[in-house]
C-alpha cells in the first residue's frame, strides 16, 4: 500500500462548482484520447458538467471527494474515490495543467488508494478514463 502524500494537502469541497472547474481544468491539454474526443464533441463546459454528473451518479458518497493543494496552497488537482455496482473503485483523479510533470498523479492515486483501504476495499480498480490511465501510469509500483 502506498504512503499518503507528504507533498499535498487534501481537503473536502462541498461546492460542486469547484469540481466542475477542476474537471474543466484537467481536461485542458489532456493526452487522454477519450477526453479530447468528448471535449471536441460537446465543448469544455459541457464535458465538465457531464463528468460531474457521471461521478455524482456513482454509488460512492460525495463526501469522499477531495481537492489537492501544494505546500503554497495552490491547486494541484482532485481525487474521487467512489463505489460502483462491483465495489469500491478509483473514480477519477486529475492534475491541473500548470502542475503536470511533478509526479502528482502518484500522490493523488496513493491518497485514493489509502482512502479506499480505509473504506475496506479489498481490490480497488480504476474506472473511467483518468482512473484507469493513472493505474497504468504508475506501472512499477504494486499497489494491489
Amino acid at each position: 500500500m502506498p504512503q499518503r502524500s507528504q507533498r499535498l494537502t487534501f481537503r473536502p469541497e462541498p461546492d460542486d462548482g469547484a469540481f466542475v472547474d477542476m474537471f474543466r481544468r484537467v481536461a485542458e491539454g489532456s493526452l487522454d484520447a477519450g477526453t479530447g474526443e468528448a471535449v471536441a464533441r460537446v465543448g469544455l463546459d459541457r464535458y465538465a458538467h457531464d463528468d460531474l454528473g457521471a461521478y455524482l451518479s456513482m454509488r460512492g458518497p460525495r463526501e469522499w471527494w477531495r481537492l489537492a493543494y501544494d505546500s503554497s496552497g495552490g491547486p494541484v488537482g482532485f481525487a474521487i474515490p467512489s463505489r460502483n455496482s462491483g465495489g469500491l473503485v478509483v473514480g477519477f483523479l486529475g492534475v491541473v495543467p500548470e502542475q503536470r510533470g511533478h509526479g502528482y498523479v502518484d500522490d493523488l492515486l496513493a491518497e485514493i488508494t489509502a482512502d479506499l483501504a480505509g473504506y475496506r476495499a479489498d481490490h480497488p480498480r480504476g474506472v473511467g478514463r483518468a482512473g484507469s490511465k493513472a493505474v497504468l501510469t504508475i506501472g512499477s509500483e504494486n499497489l494491489w
